[in-house]
């Protein structure tokens, strides 16, 4: 069972790691990706939470990916 004391602190608003798990693009680009990668596969995420946060990894891995083929092709 999750800890909900824990997880309210984590997504109440206004914190740095609310705002990182609310917009995990915007963290991703921070370097919060050690944190986000962490937090996504911790067996006590919610699971809206952690689907979120594992769409937005693989939409920045994606990115990753796409730059560095364009910067081998030049």
């Amino acid at each position: 069972m999750a800890d909900g004391d824990s997880w309210s602190n984590q997504l109440e608003r206004g914190t740095h790691r609310a705002m990182v798990v609310n917009y995990p693009r915007s963290g991703l680009l921070q370097g919060a990706e050690p944190y986000l990668r962490w937090l996504a596969g911790d067996r006590y995420a919610q699971t809206e939470v952690a689907a979120r946060l594992d769409a937005a990894l693989a939409e920045f891995e994606a990115a990753q990916l796409a730059a560095t083929r364009q910067t081998a092709a030049v």
